[in-house]
C-alpha cells in the first residue's frame, strides 16, 4: 500500500514538473512572437471585413480594467478570428494568439 502511494504522489509531482516546464517553454516563445508582431498587448481589434488593428490606449484601459461577466464576455471577446458577434458581424476583440499570421495588424486608430 505504502509503495502504490509513493508511486501516485510521484507521478503527481512529475505531471506538476511537466507542466511547469511546459509553461516555461511557452513563454520562450510566445514573447519573441509578441516583439515579432511589434506589439506586447494580448489583444486586437477585428473589423468587419477582417483586417485587424491594434488597439488604441483607451480601448487597452478598458480591456485591462473591465469585468465581463460571462454573457458580456461572448459579446465582446472572439473566441476565434472567424467567429460572429452576436449581431452576425466578424468585428469584435481578439486574442493576438488566435490571429491567423498572413493577416496583418494595422496601426491603432487614436
Amino acid at each position: 500500500m505504502i509503495e502504490v502511494t509513493i508511486k501516485f504522489l510521484v507521478a503527481i509531482f512529475v505531471m506538476i514538473l511537466a507542466v511547469i516546464i511546459g509553461f516555461g517553454l511557452w513563454r520562450l516563445v510566445e514573447i519573441p512572437l509578441r516583439i515579432w508582431r511589434d506589439s506586447t498587448f494580448d489583444y486586437v481589434y477585428v473589423d468587419d471585413d477582417g483586417n485587424a488593428r491594434e488597439l488604441g490606449r483607451s480601448e487597452r484601459e478598458y480591456m485591462t480594467s473591465a469585468l465581463f461577466t460571462n454573457d458580456d464576455a461572448d459579446h465582446y471577446i472572439k473566441p476565434y478570428y472567424k467567429s460572429l458577434n452576436r449581431d452576425g458581424h466578424l468585428r469584435g476583440y481578439l486574442r493576438r494568439r488566435q490571429l491567423p499570421r498572413q493577416v496583418p495588424v494595422a496601426s491603432a486608430n487614436e
